[in-house]
């Protein structure tokens, strides 16, 4: 994937989740522009995939990366992900 076809997909994550963080905290929610990958980049190309990717804002970002990427936080961003396309009901959208 080129940096087009990515920054594309970053925004059509942007897009969908109304720049709302999705971060760990279920009250954060603030604005963001930050796209995070929750399956890290070293598992393949499945990073780069919409399905993959949520928008975290800083805050949120960085205490994702210092609990470290443990199948717990990746779990959590994934339920997270998914209970937000559920309320707005866009379930099909991952």
């Amino acid at each position: 994937m080129d940096w087009h076809e990515d920054e594309e997909v970053r925004q059509n994550v942007l897009h969908l989740f109304c720049h709302r963080c999705m971060g760990i905290e279920s009250t954060c929610g603030k604005y963001t522009t930050t796209v995070h990958e929750i399956l890290p980049r070293s598992r393949g190309k499945i990073a780069y995939e919409f399905h993959n990717r949520v928008p975290l804002c800083l805050e949120c970002h960085s205490k994702v990366h210092e609990m470290g990427i443990s199948d717990e936080v990746i779990k959590q961003l994934q339920e997270r992900r998914k209970a937000f396309l559920i309320t707005i009901g866009r379930p099909d959208a991952d």
